[in-house]
């Protein structure tokens, strides 16, 4: 039988222990194990904080690749691209049971029970709670014993993060989390990195108790694998995410922010016990390594096995890698490591190190701490390891250290491209992000004269590398400065990339020809991280002029001062537009966005379920109720739903509030609205129809696709919300005689979800280009570009005088559902509170929770997000 595998995992530890020669901080549980382990001195984190170094421990692959760029809690809500890729996935998929346990960073934050499901893990029990924690892996263990089958246990610790505490001073936030005490009992040692002075001891007294803490639970957990029986058949690992949690540590890319602690106790490899490895290796060869020790392949990672490495088959030091790109804010940051020196690439303006204390008052300070304030990072920064393992002399500007320059900003480079690393992207450049890159560019080049170049067209299909292309010396100042210059960001409204790339072409060509000395430049992207990619352009003041974007989004970018009015561009043709498009864009008696498109959702009916069982088409609540029981009991259910937390609530429970005559916030938007008697009718009718076998079994977790959905499979009714595109996959999946479309399901009122796709100007754009900006508003949003746009992109009108073709039921169908189309309810917070509504959504559809208290659950978790706001 396969070894098991216990994975024990804390926050902000970095190597703050006795065994790597701490002699203050009292962990002898942890001290034992390092004797009986394989230990690793030069053990570093991808990334200097949280999830996305938990996300690369977790899944091998840098988080560049996996998605986790930043925090996976709202509201940053960062995920994986793939949760198959999991560590608990692969191995369920090979024979283990799995469970988590403790803290969970490494993808989106949400109810246990879609943890599990997404990530691979049988079950998932949160909590922060150290005793908790300890007691629950301490039942696993026992329940594994008697079941004899392999398993995997992820248990994780809070301590010794940071934590509130009615015992801190005003402006602090120390380590005296529940039952911690600070401890001096051995003593006290102040990091190098740090000035020994009173604050740090304060704070460093704090930081051992949370770690003798942390140690006393992970004791207790190994003593119950001994226990058990189970010690000789488990792997035991021993991490944390990062380094500590003190000024020029935890979130910067010098070693005390990278550093952690590292053993591997492998009880089949007797050679492992007792290793020391002085060697540096990276997180991300913690899962090849256990693959190795359970002999199974294992593809799709970055990392190595480190076996050879301990039992002396293959010594060899390979460089290691880091990446700091969201925390708190956005600071992109980049590094490479070998034995002997470090470069650092700093791709914005931020202080030269964040701060990771939460504290408005600062007990430590570091060392490098030069003057009363934090100077800016340096584009590259480069340090002599041996001669200065603090790190504090910046070497990269010293001509005798160019060839290292060289050789490392080579391997820095070729790892990004490796990785189609976004900081790549040539749209999302600043001048210090463009300086920076530039750089590294040249020292490559072996200081021949390089730069980016200025203008290019970014099909969506672009390769990321291909877009590094360099010429001659251009200007510094960012081109959609030029006047007579407009930058335009097209997402893909044509899913066709050859079609779309036509399509824009021709749309510069002609909007030239009628405005001649103004140039449009329309750069298409993808979707993929959208919000973040227009999220970075703003901060850094170099982008767009103008952006294709959703009225959330309008809301969300205004409230950060990225949106500027534009009323102007449509002052002679205001009346032409459907009042509801405008609208969806406007705040404050001004309108934020242009309207060029919209996306329409109606009913889709499967009709030969209701023919066969005698039944007529329902179009309201109480005629979908009525049919419930009757096609349950021929194993039909009535209507589909769009369960997923991860999809908007768009497309799935806010449809219903509408119907039900709500909303889903007040109209003044200071307060949310969805626990109104309408609100709770809307879920209450979702329940009672789950009840009567009237949705699908896995509604709760149910995607938007319509491959492979129960509707397609003949399973379901109807469909409520869906497009033209979706109405010729269910008919070609179901048969084309089989499918119509119907006006929107009513319950007080027939209602569906219109989203206008809305060109928004971006404060990026300048006075002295503004009026050709509006030059290309009102192009575009003519009636004569917006018929060209419909008939390439199959959406619907904006304006009242672009009329559809009604010569087919399907258009007639859809222009029915424009008149009782809404827009969505734009708001700043918007996402964050979809964020927070569907899991007691899905709870509620369950059964675990009544609709009335899910909605007053999720409305108190939903003001306080407004507050914050």
């Amino acid at each position: 039988m396969r070894s098991n595998i216990l994975f024990v995992h804390c926050h902000d530890l970095g190597r703050f222990l006795g065994c790597y020669g701490v002699p203050t901080v009292h962990t002898p549980n942890l001290d034992r194990l390092a004797t009986e382990s394989a230990v690793f001195d030069l053990a570093f984190s991808a990334a200097p904080h949280c999830s996305p170094a938990r996300a690369a421990l977790f899944t091998g692959t840098y988080p560049q690749s996996n998605g986790v760029l930043g925090l996976t809690h709202s509201p940053f809500n960062w995920d994986l691209n793939d949760p198959s890729i999991h560590l608990a996935q692969r191995l369920h998929s090979v024979g283990y049971r799995t469970e988590l346990i403790g803290v969970h960073h490494e993808s989106r934050t949400l109810p246990d029970a879609e943890v599990a499901r997404r990530l691979g893990f049988d079950r998932v029990r949160t909590d922060h709670y150290h005793l908790t924690v300890a007691d629950r892996a301490i039942e696993s263990l026992q329940a594994s014993a008697r079941s004899g089958e392999p398993f995997y246990l992820q248990v994780g610790f809070h301590e010794p993060h940071r934590s509130p505490s009615d015992r801190d001073r005003p402006g602090v936030m120390g380590f005296l989390g529940p039952d911690i005490q600070p401890d001096t009992t051995l003593g006290l040692s102040v990091p190098a990195f740090l000035r020994d002075d009173p604050g740090a001891h304060e704070e460093i007294a704090e930081l051992q108790g949370a770690v003798r803490r942390l140690d006393d639970g992970v004791g207790r957990i190994l003593n119950a694998l001994d226990a058990t029986g189970l010690r000789e058949d488990t792997i035991v690992v021993f991490t944390t995410d990062h380094g500590l949690a003190l000024p020029r540590a935890k979130c910067t890319l010098y070693d005390p922010g990278l550093e952690v602690a590292l053993m591997i106790r492998a009880p089949a490899r007797p050679s492992w016990q007792g290793a020391r490895i002085g060697t540096q290796v990276s997180h991300l060869d913690v899962m090849p390594t256990l693959f190795e020790l359970i002999d199974h392949p294992v593809d799709g990672v970055s990392g190595s096995s480190l076996a050879g490495l301990v039992e002396g088959r293959d010594p060899t030091a390979r460089p290691v890698f880091g990446q700091l790109t969201h925390h708190i804010y956005y600071d992109p940051r980049r590094s490479v490591r070998t034995p002997e020196f470090k470069l650092i690439a700093n791709f914005s303006n931020a202080p030269q190190a964040m701060d990771p204390t939460q504290s408005w008052v600062h007990r430590s300070t570091p060392v490098a701490l030069a003057g009363p304030t934090l100077g800016s990072s340096a584009p590259l920064e480069l340090y002599d390891l041996a001669a200065d393992p603090a790190e504090t002399t910046n070497l990269a500007g010293d001509p005798a250290h160019d060839d290292t320059v060289r050789s490392l900003a080579r391997l820095l480079l070729e790892w990004m491209r490796r990785e189609d690393d976004p900081l790549l992207t040539p749209t999302s450049f600043s001048p210090r992000h463009q300086q920076t890159l530039e750089l590294l560019n040249s020292a490559v080049a072996q200081g021949k004269e390089s730069h980016v170049k200025r203008r290019l067209f970014v099909a969506a299909t672009a390769v990321v590398a291909t877009a590094l292309s360099l010429t001659g010396c251009t200007s510094g100042d960012d081109a959609s400065s030029d006047a007579g210059k407009v930058v335009l960001w097209m997402y893909p409204v044509i899913k066709d990339p050859t079609a779309s790339k036509k399509f824009w072409q021709d749309a510069t060509e002609g909007f030239e020809k009628d405005h001649p000395g103004t140039e449009l430049e329309i750069q298409l992207q993808t979707f993929d991280k959208r919000d973040a990619q227009i999220s970075a352009a703003l901060a850094a003041g170099s982008g767009p002029d103008l952006v294709l974007i959703t009225p959330d989004q309008a809301a969300t970018y205004l409230k950060v001062g990225g949106l500027l009015p534009v009323d102007d561009a449509v002052s002679k043709s205001r009346e032409q537009f459907y009042p509801s498009a405008l609208s969806a864009a406007r705040f404050s008696d001004k309108t934020y966005g242009v309207p060029i498109f919209q996306n329409i959702f109606t009913t889709a009916y499967n009709t030969k379920v209701f023919t066969d069982a005698g039944i007529a088409l329902p179009r309201t609540w109480s005629e979908i109720l009525t049919a419930a029981p009757v096609l349950a009991r021929r194993g039909v259910a009535v209507m589909d739903y769009v369960g997923n937390p991860e999809q908007t609530l768009n497309m799935s429970f806010y449809p219903l509030v509408w119907q039900a005559g709500g909303r889903i916030f007040s109209q003044d938007g200071k307060d949310v609205a969805f626990d109104s008697p309408e609100g709770v009718a809307a879920l209450q009718f979702l329940v009672d129809l789950k009840k009567a076998g009237g949705l699908p079994a896995d509604a709760a977790t149910e995607g938007v696709a319509i491959e492979g959905s129960p509707m397609a499979a003949g399973k379901v009714g109807l469909r409520q919300l869906t497009s033209l595109p979706e109405v010729g996959q269910l008919r070609a999946a179901l048969g084309k005689q089989n499918v119509v479309l119907g006006a929107p399901i009513a319950g007080k009122a027939p209602a569906t979800y219109g989203s206008p796709g809305l060109l928004a100007l971006t404060s990026i754009n300048k006075s002295k280009n503004r009026a050709a900006a509006y030059q290309v508003l009102e192009y575009l949003s003519s009636a004569a570009f917006q018929k060209s746009l419909i008939g390439a992109a199959g959406n619907f009108p904006v304006r009242k005088d672009v009329r559809l073709d009604k010569s087919t039921p399907d258009l007639t169908a859809m222009q029915t559902a424009l008149a009782t189309a809404n827009p969505g309810e734009p708001s700043p917070v918007s996402r964050q509170v979809m964020t927070i509504l569907a899991p007691h959504v899905q709870a509620a559809l369950r059964g675990d929770v009544s609709p009335e208290d899910a909605l007053k659950k999720a409305a108190a978790e939903a003001r306080t997000a407004l507050q914050q706001s």
